[in-house]
Parts: C-alpha cells; structure tokens; sequence
C-alpha cells in the first residue's frame, strides 16, 4: 500500500513495516524531542497498538501526527518543527473528533507533546463549529535515559522481603483502586486489563503477601512511564527506584528509549539518581472537549 494523500494535501501513512521503517529512520536526527513518536511507531510495528499515522508531506516532512485507538481512549502522539504545518494535520485529518473517556467529560481526546507547541495549540485549537474547546493543561518536567542500557548498570534488586515481577490482570482492580482519576471512567477496568496485558510493567511484591503488588510502575502506548504508584506503608525503602530501574531495563532491551514526566519533587530525585536526564523543555498533556 503506498503513502495516500487527501484531497486538502496531507498524508496518511500505511502501517507496513517498510513504511514505518522508513519513519523511524527519518526521525532518529532529531531525538530526543522524536522519541515519543519513535516509541510510538515502534509499538506499532510489533502490534501492541493500532494506531493512524499522518503528516505534511512525504517522505520529507515537518509535521506527524499519530492516533492511538484503543477501547474508549484515544491518545495522540505530535512531532513538529512547524506549528502551522501542524495545526493543518491536526485539522484535515481530524484526529480530535473521537472519544475519550476522562473523569471530566466523556469526549475528550489526551494529546502528549513537549514544549511551545501545547501553548500553540491551546491558542489555535478550535471546535468543528468554531467554538473554542475547553481545554485543561497538565504539565510535568520530563525525563529520558541518554543512551540504550541492556546490561548491569539498572540491573535492579528490591531490598529485603520484596521481590520483582509484572503486573498481570489478576491485579486489574487492585491497581485500578490506587488510581486517583480512575472514578467516572468508563470501561476502566477493561482498558487497564488491556494495558497490563499488552505493555510493559514492573513491580514489587512482598514475600509475606504476595498476591498484590506494594509497588508498581506501568508505561503508556507511546513508550511513557505511568500509573508510577507505592502503597503508603510500604514507601520510603527503594522500591520506587527498584522499579524504574527494572522497568527502563526492559524497555532499553526491547531498542526503546525509556522516558517519564513528572512534577514531584520525590520522583524527579529516583529518576535522576537512575540516570534519567532532562529534557530542555517540559512535557504536556492537554485534554480537549468541545466547547457548549
């Protein structure tokens, strides 16, 4: 299948291998700030996840846009060295039309992007019928390891009475209780089963009681850390940085380039004392819903 374009001049890019061989190769240059959109299409070539890919042009480019579709939640992942080539590919190729279930509303759309560009699309995004979308904005410092690790320095141990493992649906609820946004989602239990099924995780168990995890780490669909959670009486003995460091050692095995956002002081210090660097600019979700 070639690389199709519309009628207003953007492309959509097939999901073949040879196609998404040819992207990553395209925006290796230009990491880091490519590297969510380069974990993203790496995802999708070992179909973990189905996603739509566009851009400006083709095979030169300045703007990609990826769509990730999932049960109930859409997530989009941008790179651009052009905002207003952007905004025409966020636009034509309405990838803001589709649900997202948030505790907020129920249709909205979760888009990750570093840097200037949120504030530009926070000025510029506009509803189907001209209205201004509602917009909230998260924002978080964000992180990555430098360089691939695969071999001892984050080999990681959990300090006496702990031990190692993943996560696996048995603890779908569990760890659906510890999620603070979780209330009001629909189909929250059937999409974070899908994500304990498909995507990495690492956790930490206690010897004594090990049914559910006291500690526990999971990463989105494009490659970022999330859901980074320790039970309260069981904070405050390394198991954080045990599992960070576990799971960057098996997304670094796997040819990703571990990566996490945050805007907790406590997090920032594991991360660092990991080896995780900063980026120049800060990472932001922004979650839109269209205006009333």
């Amino acid at each position: 299948m070639d690389v199709t374009t519309s009628k207003r001049g953007i492309y959509q890019i097939p999901r073949e291998p040879e196609h998404l061989a040819k992207l990553l190769e395209a925006l290796k240059p230009s990491f880091p700030f490519s590297n969510t959109m380069m974990s993203t299409i790496q995802n999708v070539l070992k179909k973990v996840v189905k996603a739509e890919l566009f851009s400006d042009s083709w095979p030169q480019f300045t703007s990609i846009v990826c769509r990730i579709s999932q049960p109930n939640i859409v997530d989009v992942v941008l790179f651009t060295t052009c905002n207003e080539n952007l905004m025409r590919v966020i636009c034509e190729s309405q990838v803001l039309s589709h649900p997202h279930c948030h505790p907020a509303c129920n249709h909205t759309v979760t888009i990750h992007v570093e840097g200037s560009v949120a504030q530009y699309l926070v000025d510029n995004i506009t509803s189907r019928d001209g209205k201004k979308m509602l917009t909230s904005l998260f924002s978080g410092t964000l992180f990555y390891l430098p360089k691939p690790v695969t071999t001892t320095p984050l080999e990681s141990t959990c300090p006496p009475g702990y031990f190692l493992g993943s996560l696996a649906s048995q603890h779908t609820q569990f760890v659906i209780s510890h999620w603070e946004y979780s209330q009001g989602i629909k189909n929250v239990y059937s999409n974070m089963e899908i994500a304990l099924n498909s995507l990495p995780s690492s956790a930490a168990f206690s010897i004594s009681d090990p049914a559910n995890p006291v500690a526990w780490v999971l990463c989105y669909p494009y490659g970022h850390f999330c859901h980074w959670y320790t039970v309260e009486e069981h904070r405050r003995k390394g198991l954080g940085t045990a599992i960070v460091k576990d799971l960057a050692l098996k997304l670094s095995r796997e040819g990703y380039t571990p990566e996490c956002g945050s805007a907790n002081e406590d997090a920032i210090k594991v991360l660092k004392a990991v080896g995780f660097v900063e980026f120049l600019q800060p990472v932001q979700w922004l979650l839109y819903q269209h205006a009333e």
